[in-house]
């Protein structure tokens, strides 16, 4: 998940950490593909945005790596984790009582793919593929 090994403190709080990252990771992956399927109605393609991405302060490399799956279309298939993960760390916070309404929807939004057999792929694939469905993109 990283370059190096970082101590977190106590016992216990490595899965809470494992499962923000798929949390904050849910997120941005379904607003990219959100940003991405509203450009492309208005006539940008995922590509310029991309670019645009790419010059801004919003460029890092897990950004372009999400980016160049959504440019390519080129969906990996496997069993994404990143739903399960989540759901942990939704009870986990519903536990110590802090509300996450965005990660929630993000979790919903894999729910949809689940419950619609969009849910075997990557979690890019995934985001991208429910978008597709509740806009009515056509592949």
């Amino acid at each position: 998940m990283g370059n190096k090994i970082i101590h977190v403190g106590e016992l216990g709080n490595a899965k809470l950490v494992k499962n923000a990252m798929a949390m904050f990771a849910a997120v941005v992956h379904l607003s990219l593909a959100e940003t991405c399927a509203w450009l492309k109605k208005g006539g940008l393609s995922e590509d310029t945005f991309r670019t645009i991405l790419k010059n801004s302060q919003q460029d890092s490399i897990a950004i372009d790596r999400i980016m160049e799956i959504i440019v390519s279309k080129k969906y990996k298939p496997r069993k994404s984790w990143m739903p399960k993960d989540v759901g942990f760390g939704l009870d986990m916070a519903r536990e110590m009582e802090v509300p996450m309404p965005f990660v929630a929807l993000a979790y919903q939004m894999f729910s949809i793919a689940q419950a619609t057999g969009q849910d075997g792929y990557e979690a890019t694939g995934i985001a991208c593929n429910v978008y597709d469905l509740i806009t009515g993109a056509k592949r």
